[in-house]
Parts: structure tokens; C-alpha cells; sequence
């Protein structure tokens, strides 16, 4: 449907200029000093989610450091539980099993996020929309990780955004 469409789950945004609207347009779509990003989900309800993989094979000679670039933007709805709420994960797998660095995990609810850490690689913004409930995001996070001991083997990338499980809220990344 494009990327200006709420319909558009796996979406290429290339425009430099454009803001998410999501967050009254202070979230570029595209980080700095990069050419394009891939926004998985939308801003419509409906209990959906998404999921992309990568797989990597890794040459510790060539490039064992992986560098992934990552942005969040959910609604926070009042009276879900923790496990009812729009939720990002990132998580690199080896035989379908997380590595055993938890530095490269992520996992983030809507109710979970701090929007008052003076860390501004920690901290998650929030904006109230007069449509919707709050909604929380989070700025362009760079997350680098040294794959080196995985030498010679194959490592699978997984992204997945959720909206809440009570289909009245949304979450998706932007990568």
C-alpha cells in the first residue's frame, strides 16, 4: 500500500525528510547518515504483529561486528497488563536459540519504558494524541555487537513488533 498507508505492515521508507506522524513528526523514519530504514508494523489496531529474519553467515575476518540501527512507537493503553500491551523484541539466534550475550536482546512494552531517563539512549519520549491513548517511542537507538566467537556460523537476526493482544492498540519499529 506504500508507506504513508496505516495498511502497510512491511514498509521501505527512503524519504530523509519525513517524521512519523505517530509522534507529532519528531521521529525521523530515516536515521541519520543512513539511505532508507524498514518500518515492520503500522498505526492501526487489530492485534496483529510482525516478524522479519535475517540470516547471517559470519566471516570474523570480513565483519564480525553487526550494527543495527532501531526505533520504537507504541501506544501505552491505561488497564492492559504488562502482557496485553503493543511490545517490540530483537533477538540474534543461534539453532533457534537466543545467543548467550544478553546485549543483544531487546524487549520493550508500552507500560515498561521510562520517559524520564536523562539518558538519552535510554530514554523514551512521550506524546498524548487527542485520537488515541499515549503513545511512547523511542529515538534512533544503535546497537552494535561483536559476533567474532560465532566465526563460521550462522546467526538469524529476528525482529518482531506486536500490537496489544486486545486488538485496541499499536506498536511498530523501525530498522
Amino acid at each position: 500500500y506504500g508507506y504513508a498507508s496505516s495498511y502497510s505492515r512491511h514498509t521501505v521508507h527512503y524519504n530523509r525528510d519525513e517524521r512519523d506522524a505517530q509522534t507529532n513528526f519528531e521521529l525521523p523514519t530515516v536515521p541519520d547518515d543512513e539511505i532508507a530504514s524498514v518500518r515492520l508494523g503500522n498505526w492501526r489496531s487489530g492485534t496483529e504483529c510482525e516478524r522479519i529474519e535475517y540470516t547471517l553467515h559470519i566471516d570474523a575476518e570480513v565483519n564480525p561486528v553487526l550494527v543495527l540501527k532501531y526505533a520504537v512507537v507504541m501506544e501505552n493503553p491505561d488497564g492492559h497488563g504488562t502482557y496485553e500491551q503493543p511490545r517490540f523484541t530483537l533477538h540474534i539466534l543461534k539453532n533457534g536459540k537466543s545467543v548467550e550475550n544478553h546485549c543483544v536482546e531487546a524487549d520493550f512494552t508500552a507500560d515498561g519504558v521510562d520517559t524520564t531517563a536523562d539518558k538519552s539512549w535510554h530514554r523514551w519520549n512521550p506524546h498524548t494524541s487527542a485520537a488515541s491513548a499515549d503513545i511512547v517511542w523511542k529515538e534512533w537507538t544503535t546497537v552494535g555487537v561483536d559476533l567474532s566467537e560465532y566465526d563460521g556460523e550462522d546467526l538469524v537476526v529476528q525482529l518482531t513488533s506486536y500490537d496489544c493482544s486486545q486488538s485496541g492498540h499499536f506498536g511498530y519499529v523501525y530498522f
